[in-house]
């Protein structure tokens, strides 16, 4: 079974902002109470700032695909 990688777009906002906060979770869960956690998924991916950010030219996200 393959993978695709390709350039995320707007529509993958919601799915990049599950990842990081599942992420951010695993690997801060007792050194951040979930508060800050959340708090910081927020600020870095939430509202518009992160589909700002996949239409920029100088910032790369990508999404792997089964």
């Amino acid at each position: 079974m393959g993978m695709d990688v390709r350039k995320a777009t707007p529509d993958d906002a919601a799915a990049i902002r599950s990842v990081a906060r599942s992420s951010l979770l695993g690997s801060y869960t007792g050194a951040l109470d979930d508060e800050t956690i959340e708090e910081a998924v927020e600020e870095w991916y939430g509202g518009d700032r992160l589909s700002d950010l996949l239409e920029m030219e100088t910032e790369a996200f990508l999404v792997a695909e089964r």
